[in-house]
């Protein structure tokens, strides 16, 4: 026991060298972690963003933008003619009304009407669909159905000083911020997303839409992969040459191909991390007994057995790596705090918690052994040592 107790001292004794182990390995641990974390995170979710996208379907008026411009807008009726379409999961409605203030450094925003609950956030940018996260506040719940509550992007916020409370006036209606998102790119943060009504009927009032039932677009989610195509020819035939539908198959493979990417480089960089910190670990324990040749032969020459030199190298390179560990769990969380707000993590919806408790708890256990393994060296090399002959070199 008392050699313990001195093998928690030792381990701290020398304060730079204490540091710099735990600096060393603090940083070779968390990129293993992150990586590791990306790697994994990336796994999870590559199926059902896949899922998701080979199953979306978007339906707009035949020869209109992404953002439903630039001919006569859908009728909300062919939403219900949608609706009648076997194989179909959900149909989420969509109108943009886009406006210009040529006095703002981004002069073009777009309010987005969606049913705040059967639509998801989808910001639209030049035919590229992204679902944004929350940054602050909440999203819609069911009491927003017939409300005046509105969503906004970081850019919108900040262009009309707005927060988290605030009132946004858009026309006759003063609408409640309840909630503020980033989607990862300029144009999608100047966005704001009100209830559908809402928007029709300041489109309505500006000359948007000759009528309060019109969309924009329609977003169809197919109930399985296999039946994309079925639905695709069903809705044709249902609505005609007057509706363009576009599927995400294009979408999916570049986000295969993404997601692919990301996965093996994480997995690659943190198999070579991994292997870094083993090294570390190896030669800092073999550097630590180099240093301590003198004090382990004085020891010996005092009658300490192998057993008690055993337990303070043994408890000093736990302890060292358990530093380690905790400094890798700070790098690991500041790294994945990062990561989730990179524009791969919030495309391909990989955002987590960054670090758990079991996780964080597996990490630490993981350094715990790592640095019992890295001792056997020192401790079998203490073994054999002569104290007279150490004596002497000294």
């Amino acid at each position: 026991m008392r050699s313990i107790l001195r093998g928690f001292r030792n381990s701290y004794r020398s304060k730079g060298r204490a540091a710099l182990v735990t600096l060393l390995l603090g940083v070779s641990v968390g990129i293993v972690i992150t990586m590791l974390q990306v790697s994994t995170s990336v796994s999870r979710n590559a199926d059902e963003l896949k899922r998701n996208i080979q199953t979306l379907v978007e339906v707009r008026a035949a020869g209109a933008t992404a953002m439903g411009r630039g001919v006569e807008p859908l009728d909300e009726d062919a939403a219900e003619q949608i609706l009648q379409v076997p194989g179909i999961r959900s149909v989420e409605k969509y109108l943009y009304v886009r406006k210009v203030d040529n006095t703002k450094k981004f002069s073009v925003s777009v309010v987005a009407g969606i049913e705040p609950i059967t639509s998801e956030l989808r910001v639209n940018s030049h035919g590229e669909v992204g679902t944004p996260r929350l940054t602050k506040g909440r999203g819609f719940n069911p009491s927003d159905e017939n409300g005046l509550s509105a969503l906004v992007g970081e850019v919108y916020a900040e262009q009309n000083a707005l927060d988290v409370g605030s009132t946004l006036a858009l026309g006759d209606f003063s609408l409640e911020v309840i909630g503020i998102f980033d989607s990862g790119f300029v144009f999608g943060n100047n966005q704001a997303f009100v209830p559908l009504k809402v928007a029709q009927e300041l489109a309505y009032q500006e000359g948007y839409i000759p009528s309060l039932d019109r969309l924009s677009q329609v977003f169809v989610t197919a109930q399985s992969v296999d039946r994309v195509d079925s639905v695709e020819k069903a809705i044709r035939n249902e609505l005609g040459d007057a509706v363009d539908v576009l599927s995400g198959q294009k979408n999916v493979f570049l986000a295969s191909e993404g997601l692919s990417s990301i996965q093996s480089s994480s997995f690659i960089g943190a198999l070579l991390a991994l292997v870094v910190a083993g090294l570390m670990v190896f030669f800092t324990m073999v550097l630590v007994t180099r240093e301590r040749t003198r004090e382990i032969g004085l020891l010996k020459a005092l009658g300490a057995s192998n057993a008690i030199l055993a337990r303070r190298l043994l408890t000093e390179s736990v302890l060292l790596t358990a530093s380690g560990g905790l400094g890798g769990l700070v790098v690991a969380w500041f790294g994945l705090s990062v990561y989730a707000r990179s524009w791969t993590s919030i495309k391909f919806g990989l955002i987590e918690s960054p670090l758990s408790f079991t996780s964080a708890a597996s990490i630490l256990l993981a350094c715990v052994a790592l640095g019992a393994l890295g001792s056997l060296y020192p401790i079998l090399r203490s073994r054999g040592l002569d104290p007279l002959s150490i004596l002497r070199e000294e």
